[in-house]
């Protein structure tokens, strides 16, 4: 990120931190999420960089990667608590933000989702924040019509959105977006999370969560938010391999407000 000669300088800051944009990302809350995690990801990486001057702020402050979160030391995260876009609760929240951006004098606002791209946009754009940028990572095969107007509304006040597939950037330009605001980013992975742990074999893994020897298992590893990721499908085909095969055992690996009905289902 280039920040030089764009920026204006700020009075009372010295010419070195007065090149530095300040940054907001605005996430859904902390559960485990693919949105979340790369938000938190990419914030860390920014924050480590040196470049900008990090802030976070959250619809709902639930969640176990608020720990990862706090050991940043970003200072306070904000919650704006949502019930609905179309109640006076929404204009409030919008107006609260509003007042925060320009208090703190944001330059970059980033959103990460659907919720946070309606509501972070409005905020943004009532604070006339320099540069709005979204983020994309999903088809809307489960938002409503309504649902659909308002994100593509909060496409139009952004300077930017990112498409995290090609897929995702021709579902974009096939509801309206201008091509032009789109930027086609996959998302990336924190090779550091992922290295083998030296001395770990496959006995020693399932024995740290208490997974029996004599079982092959198949798991899905996704958030338990909505039903895009449609559980019930996993479960239902569990059923099936299970009785052909009977050594076949099955985890779902997540969480979030489905959890309850899975384990009624399952």
């Amino acid at each position: 990120m280039k920040t030089s000669g764009y920026w204006p300088d700020r009075e009372g800051s010295d010419s070195t931190s007065a090149m530095k944009p300040n940054v907001l990302f605005i996430i859904d809350s902390f559960e485990q999420g693919g949105s979340e995690r790369q938000a938190l990801q990419l914030l860390r990486q920014l924050h480590e960089s040196g470049e900008c001057r990090v802030q976070l702020a959250c619809l709902q402050e639930r969640g176990s990667l608020r720990a990862d979160a706090d050991r940043l030391g970003l200072g306070a995260i904000h919650e704006y608590t949502l019930t609905s876009f179309y109640d006076l609760n929404f204009i409030k929240q919008i107006r609260r933000c509003a007042r925060f951006l320009k208090e703190k004098k944001i330059d970059i606002v980033h959103t990460h989702c659907f919720y946070t791209n309606v509501f972070g946009m409005t905020s943004a754009f009532w604070a006339r924040v320099p540069a709005r940028i979204t983020s994309k990572g999903e088809t809307n095969g489960f938002r409503t019509p309504m649902q659909k107007r308002a994100e593509r509304g909060a496409f139009r006040m952004a300077h930017r959105v990112i498409a995290n597939c090609q897929v995702v950037r021709n579902q974009l330009i096939k509801e309206g977006v201008n091509p032009a605001r789109i930027v086609q980013h996959y998302n990336g992975l924190d090779l550091d999370r992922v290295k083998i742990v030296s001395g770990l074999t496959r006995a020693k893994a399932r024995a740290m969560f208490g997974l029996p020897e004599d079982r092959r298992f198949i798991t899905i590893v996704a958030n338990l938010h909505n039903p895009v990721k449609d559980h019930p499908m996993f479960l239902r085909a569990a059923a099936r391999v299970h009785a052909n095969v009977s050594d076949a055992a099955f985890i779902v690996a997540g969480e979030g407000v489905l959890m309850e009905d899975l384990r009624t289902q399952a």
